[in-house]
């Protein structure tokens, strides 16, 4: 069986024949159909070595508001420092990006603002509600804030509102994004209450115009992708593709995940999303194509707490250092499905080969393999001499290590036992 077209991303499970079961650190939209090494993330500062949601500012400086204290950090190029410390205590949600003129933060009860030149009134306004998390979102010249089960707002004119919308009140606003001019308000009712609501509201009237009901514990975070909506709900790794207000089962990614509106973001044209250790990247080429959901990079430590990019550069703070990309390609691991049948060999064909290509097999289940990988330069082929014998299912694992380059493959392919022959 051959497994190509690694844009098609990471799927449910080994029995999954369409998609690939681990595609970790793997670059597979720069050539589309092929997979490569991604660039790596390293650490770009110890400092702030805290929990931070980020912010990018209209001249490219990301701000790094700490979630277990009041301290805010300023990054310009590699540069770090502290530019204030809220006597308000850790913050609960900052606007991705400038609105009227100032980046907005929120800490207890407290909506503070920032004028991007020296000015921090970390009290500017206060909420009547204290949840744990306070999304936000710019929408139709107005700022929207998760406000417990309300909605506050700052208008275009700086007008500061306590509650423009509310929710029955077992529920709690997790999350917010939008489709057109509609709001799309995620929430939960706690971690240990397995339903939640979805509510989609016009942005005027006094109550929402349609609901949906979802059989998770919250929607942690959306992921906005072209013309269209995401969600990630749930402990279980679920994602969701929202339809105006109706959530439907779309893929899981086979990772334990919390809620934290702050760890999505588009880079590149890609939409981005953070889980434990992994960056996820959810993309399309066009409109002709399924979303794919790819692990292009892994953390240097730590697990992603935000992420925001800026220019050409993604930021994520890992609880005790900030990485970035950077110039080095990291090493790529590839899983194929498990394929059921005698199958006796592996084989790659690449199309550049500036590194090495290794090759683990499993047998009906057991542990991996390591073989000793050959080349067939000819035929652009890495495979192994002789062949695994006794198979009812078979899986195999690839490794792309770069050397001065990058490395290419076209295609692997779990070799049946009437086509054994690689060179």
């Amino acid at each position: 069986m051959i497994f190509g077209s690694f844009h098609t991303g990471q799927s449910l499970a080994k029995s999954q024949q369409d998609k690939f079961y681990t595609l970790k650190n793997v670059d597979a939209f720069t050539n589309l159909g092929n997979a490569q090494c991604q660039y790596a993330l390293a650490v770009d500062s110890s400092t702030p070595n805290e929990n931070c949601i980020l912010a990018t500012a209209p001249n490219g400086d990301v701000y790094h508001f700490s979630t277990t204290s009041g301290k805010t950090w300023k990054q310009t190029g590699g540069v770090y420092s502290l530019v204030n410390t809220n006597a308000n205590g850790a913050h609960t949600g900052c606007s991705k990006t400038a609105f009227g003129g100032y980046l907005f933060y929120t800490a207890g009860t407290k909506l503070g603002r920032f004028d991007l030149s020296a000015t921090w009134t970390d009290s500017w306004q206060t909420f009547t509600q204290t949840p744990t998390w306070r999304p936000i979102m710019e929408l139709e010249n107005e700022l929207l804030i998760g406000n417990g089960k309300y909605l506050a707002s700052v208008d275009g004119a700086l007008t500061y509102s306590d509650n423009v919308f509310d929710i029955p009140t077992q529920y709690t606003i997790s999350a917010l994004s939008s489709s057109g001019t509609y709001v799309i308000v995620g929430t939960t009712m706690g971690t240990s209450i397995y339903t939640c609501k979805s509510y989609l509201w016009d942005g005027f009237s006094t109550s929402w115009s349609d609901e949906d009901l979802i059989p998770e514990n919250g929607v942690n975070f959306f992921i906005e992708v072209d013309n269209g909506t995401f969600a990630q709900c749930g402990t279980n790794g679920n994602i969701y593709q929202v339809n105006g207000v109706q959530f439907s089962l779309y893929t899981n990614i086979r990772e334990t995940t919390s809620w934290n509106p702050y760890v999505s973001t588009t880079y590149k044209n890609k939409s981005v999303f953070g889980v434990n250790e992994k960056v996820f990247v959810m993309h399309r080429p066009t409109v002709s194509f399924s979303y794919g959901i790819v692990n292009e990079y892994t953390l240097t430590n730590g697990t992603v707490k935000g992420l925001i990019s800026s220019g050409t550069q993604l930021y994520v703070s890992t609880g005790s250092n900030i990485n970035k990309i950077s110039t080095s390609l990291a090493t790529a691991v590839i899983e194929t499905p498990e394929s059921t049948g005698n199958f006796v060999s592996t084989r790659v064909m690449y199309d550049t080969l500036d590194g090495s290509v290794g090759i683990e097999t499993k047998k009906n289940g057991e542990s991996y393999v390591s073989q000793t990988s050959k080349t067939n330069s000819k035929k652009n082929l890495i495979y192994f001499d002789g062949k695994v014998n006794d198979v009812n299912y078979y899986q195999s694992r690839i490794t792309l290590t770069p050397g001065a380059g990058n490395v290419v493959i076209k295609f692997i392919e779990n070799v049946p036992s009437n086509d054994q022959k690689a060179e």
